[in-house]
């Protein structure tokens, strides 16, 4: 597979004059003011400057996986076909340009420090003549056939930074007996002065690049386009966290890695009988699990214990049933038998619900007209004298009130300002 990457940048379409510039019909100018780089990938081997640029500027996102424009003048590109492969294009201005920072440099030594593979095309405005540069090796890499002799400061920021990050220039780059290509990419009027569109790539890169070119025929430009070809000898196996993100990043995902099953649902303590339980455990025998267990061996096991205690569940929900007797307002089944058999207090209390219990605090004490049981005027009297001096009403001082629960409900007396505030939000019926 052959992989083409060509950098086209014109000198109106830099920001220090590209206001009334009209860029030729050739490309995008949508695309060019806001990228002013094209990257793309065919698998011609037959490389035509025009028609090629044509293609990419058409389609600068079909192949890209990851799109990355932060910093101002550069572009950072990550093709789907070649996911471990960074590819960047980048312009920097002069250092007397009021648009140039020292941080576009930073920027690139960001991009390509933890990176193991990067090809970057750029305009630097950077002359490194003929660079001294070591490989992983520490031997140094030869160049020939350089034109441009002149270092300035840009350049010198350059050779640093690829001397600090394992990068090296591939124009005239010599190794391994394939020696690529290089021109002077910039002329004033008719003539080619210096040589400032550069190739840097990652050493682990220098035996991908098989071809660098530096067009010249390019009309209407100051600059001529710089183009390389990048050959892989075979696609690399994706794993599957790779295959899963890149499905993810695209919307709409093939397939969604479940590593979860679905648990069942909890039941609380209370709902368990222990005599079912301690019978079902005696009768199950123990799993045997090790460190090296095998998922499905723990996920067996897991599902084994919640099925001994459904079971206990179960039966302890149906012996109530069968004690509870059933009425038209209230249904007892085994799901919430636990729930029905509560006193009446206590489940008011768990609610939770302010109006609720005032309500059964305020109860008017209405009983059925119709009762031929309704007690008379001597039985109740009866009652509430045994009520109020019970026989056992000495044995409570011996009592250890320290130690009894506390219930707020009962411990703690009632204000005045509470009780008003919620005899307030009481509805009186007429």
């Amino acid at each position: 597979m052959v992989i083409q990457a060509c950098l086209v940048l014109h000198n109106m379409l830099r920001p220090e004059s590209r206001q009334d510039y009209s860029p030729p019909e050739l490309l995008d100018q949508e695309d060019i003011q806001r990228r002013r780089m094209v990257v793309g990938q065919w698998h011609d081997h037959q490389h035509n400057a025009l028609g090629d640029l044509q293609v990419i500027a058409r389609r600068p996102k079909r192949d890209a996986m990851q799109v990355d424009t932060e910093e101002e003048g550069q572009i950072w590109v990550v093709l789907s076909c070649l996911p471990t492969l960074k590819l960047g294009g980048i312009y920097i201005p002069p250092n007397d340009s009021p648009h140039y920072s020292p941080a576009q440099y930073g920027a690139l030594a960001k991009h390509t420090t933890d990176q193991d593979k990067v090809i970057v095309l750029g305009d630097f405005n950077a002359r490194v003549a003929t660079p001294l540069l070591a490989d992983r090796d520490g031997n140094y890499y030869q160049y020939q056939g350089v034109q441009d002799n002149v270092v300035n400061e840009h350049g010198r920021t350059l050779l640093n930074i690829c001397n600090n990050n394992g990068l090296t220039v591939a124009n005239h780059l010599y190794h391994n007996g394939n020696l690529l290509g290089g021109d002077l990419s910039f002329r004033r009027r008719e003539n080619w002065i210096s040589e400032i569109d550069l190739c840097i790539i990652k050493n682990e890169c220098a035996d991908m690049i098989t071809n660098l070119n530096v067009d010249q025929t390019i009309p209407r430009s100051d600059h001529a386009p710089l183009c390389i070809t990048v050959a892989i000898a075979g696609r690399q196996v994706v794993s599957p966290a790779e295959l899963l993100h890149r499905a993810s990043a695209l919307g709409e995902p093939q397939y969604v890695e479940n590593i979860q099953p679905s648990l069942p649902k909890s039941m609380q303590y209370k709902t368990v009988d222990p005599d079912v339980l301690t019978t079902e455990l005696q009768e199950t025998p123990t799993p045997i699990l090790a460190e090296n267990s095998e998922v499905c061996d723990v996920e067996a096991a897991v599902t084994e214990g919640f099925r001994i205690i459904r079971a206990a569940a179960a039966a302890d929900a149906a012996a109530a049933v069968h004690t509870t007797r059933v009425t038209n307002r209230q249904q007892v089944t085994a799901n919430n038998a636990w729930e029905s058999l509560e006193p009446r207090w206590r489940r008011i209390l768990e609610t939770n619900d302010t109006k609720m219990i005032w309500k059964s605090i305020n109860w008017k004490a209405n009983v059925d007209q119709n009762m031929d049981d309704r007690p008379n005027e001597a039985q109740f009297k009866e009652h509430l004298e045994n009520l109020l001096n019970p026989e056992h009403a000495n044995t409570i001082t011996s009592c250890d009130v320290s130690a009894a629960p506390y219930i707020p409900i009962l411990d703690d007396p009632f204000t005045c300002e509470e009780l008003s505030q919620h005899c307030t939000t009481q509805r009186v019926r007429p």
